[in-house]
């Protein structure tokens, strides 16, 4: 059985660094992206942390999966573009349809050892070496049989000769698709954020928390877990947060790496430490082909969201000089931006002729001008 045992208990070294960023003080955006905050629909299966002998990882654990938990939102959403579509799937980052992350990568790489780490470190990692697909890195179960102590283990669990070039190309080369963001909740270490501020982060990402483990450790191998008082983080775990109930007896919902793995902590359960890892889909830029003064042959799409370059400022200015010829424009002459004016005289020239109406440059107007222009 995959439980938290006395010998589980390590302490985590959580400490504030000075370049750490705190939500609502830092210029990360603030983005609601889980309306309702309740993230148990993005996680994939747990990870055990236990192999024959624990890796005292669990801040590392916690860190890549709420990354993967957000990765599948953004993946279900359609965020990734096609080229990081292809890239995930030719080096197998899915398994099943949901993101598989290797969390031995980032853990050895963040410095994590026998005593365990600071889940800062394996943001941080996340940020300067990526993330790599699970099969590229991972101890079995049946690898671990052949250690006859956990130090024997884990030393060579976080060997960092197990990281190979490979693993760090591809590392990064996933940060051309995915950029990684970490900040505080709650501006004063130690001090545990208030219902409404945990809430009010959830809407944007999942939560990564510290707590103290029960006086009586095998408290911590149920369902539903009370506080006992204990406010010592000499061991603690790293769970994530992933929804909160607040008319709940049992109201913070969380996924440990200990069975079972879905657990409530009571309502009022010590959580000073709580971290947030943010993941956003790089889209990369597109630029249209430099056209001839001479003709006029756009391409798709042309709008004012499409990207400001002197390609863009050309082919604007074609479409410009087009729309005042048709007498549709709202302007006086061209300018090769992309405004407001710009945007009436396309739905100008769109009524006139009968197409549908959409301020820029679909297929149905481009053929048109093209037929006619």
């Amino acid at each position: 059985m995959n439980q938290f045992t006395e010998q589980s208990r390590k302490k985590l070294d959580i400490k504030r660094i000075d370049t750490d960023f705190v939500a609502g003080l830092s210029s990360i955006p603030y983005v609601i992206n889980v309306p309702d905050g309740d993230w148990r629909a993005w996680f994939t299966d747990t990870e055990k942390q236990l192999l024959r002998w624990d890796t005292n990882g669990c801040s590392q654990y916690s860190s890549i999966k709420t990354l993967e938990a957000q990765c599948n939102r953004l993946l279900n959403k359609g965020a990734f573009s096609s080229e990081a579509l292809t890239f995930f799937d030719k080096n197998k980052y899915l398994i099943d349809g949901q993101f598989n992350f290797s969390i031995e990568y980032n853990a050895i790489l963040s410095g994590t050892t026998i005593n365990g780490n600071n889940p800062i470190y394996c943001f941080i990692s996340a940020q300067k070496d990526g993330l790599i697909p699970q099969w590229m890195l991972e101890m079995t179960l049946e690898q671990s049989q052949q250690y006859n102590s956990q130090e024997e283990q884990d030393a060579a669990f976080y060997s960092v000769s197990r990281v190979t070039q490979a693993m760090r190309d591809m590392g990064r080369e996933s940060l051309k698709y995915i950029s990684v963001a970490y900040q505080w909740i709650g501006a004063q270490h130690y001090i545990q954020p208030t219902f409404q501020q945990m809430q009010t982060a959830m809407l944007q990402a999942p939560l990564t928390i510290a707590v103290p483990v029960p006086a009586n450790v095998y408290l911590w191998n149920n369902d539903t877990v009370s506080y006992d008082g204990k406010k010592e983080l000499d061991h603690c775990v790293g769970i994530n947060l992933v929804s909160i109930k607040v008319n709940d007896a049992f109201p913070f919902y969380i996924y440990d790496n200990y069975n079972p793995f879905q657990k409530r902590l009571s309502r009022d359960y010590y959580i000073p430490q709580v971290l947030q890892g943010i993941v956003t889909a790089i889209t990369p830029p597109v630029e249209a082909p430099i056209l001839p003064l001479a003709g006029f042959n756009i391409t798709l799409p042309l709008s004012a969201t499409y990207p400001i370059s002197l390609k863009a400022i050309v082919q604007t200015y074609l479409l410009q000089n087009r729309l005042l010829q048709d007498n549709v424009a709202t302007f006086f002459m061209p300018s090769g931006f992309w405004g407001q004016q710009t945007t009436e005289s396309v739905k100008n020239y769109q009524t006139k002729y009968m197409l549908k109406l959409t301020g820029y440059i679909d297929p149905d107007t481009m053929a048109h001008i093209q037929k006619y222009g």
